[in-house]
């Protein structure tokens, strides 16, 4: 999961870095496992750190960052985007339709990321940041044994 996810945050490097926008990601040592569509994996990934670009684009130039955590326990695996921006304008519900906060949004990010967890048996979470800005976190069980 740690190299989907590291995968995902290199698709969207490039145009962070054009806009001057840092994008960490930290991985355990230890390969985290989990059954499921790699490709989907990347693709909600790519939504949640691409939503962070977008949202740092028109935040002031200095301190712009976003941090892709990848993480694991028994049991479970999650995938945390936090992001130094302005978070989100109003509480966001998944009910499933498309949505955005963000101006010239249609929500179809965020739509997109909740159809691939619904797949995979995950729930999506959101809030704010210890960066200040939003934070979506992926979880995901994990088989109580590799395969």
């Amino acid at each position: 999961f740690g190299h989907v996810c590291r995968s995902a945050a290199g698709v969207c490097r490039n145009r962070a870095t054009a806009c001057g926008i840092r994008i960490d990601v930290t991985v355990p040592a230890i390969p985290v496992t989990l059954e499921g569509d790699a490709a989907q994996m990347q693709i909600a990934v790519t939504n949640l750190v691409m939503n962070a670009v977008e949202s740092l684009e028109g935040v002031e130039v200095g301190g712009r960052a976003i941090r892709v955590d990848v993480r694991a326990g028994d049991g479970f695996a999650e995938c945390v985007v936090g992001d130094s921006g302005p978070g989100f304008r109003t509480p966001v519900a998944d009910d499933g339709e498309a949505t955005s906060t963000k101006l010239g949004g249609t929500g179809m990010g965020l739509h997109i990321v909740s159809s691939v967890l619904a797949n995979h048996r995950g729930r999506l979470s959101m809030g704010r940041s210890a960066r200040g800005g939003a934070e979506v976190r992926m979880v995901l069980t994990r088989p109580s044994r590799p395969l």
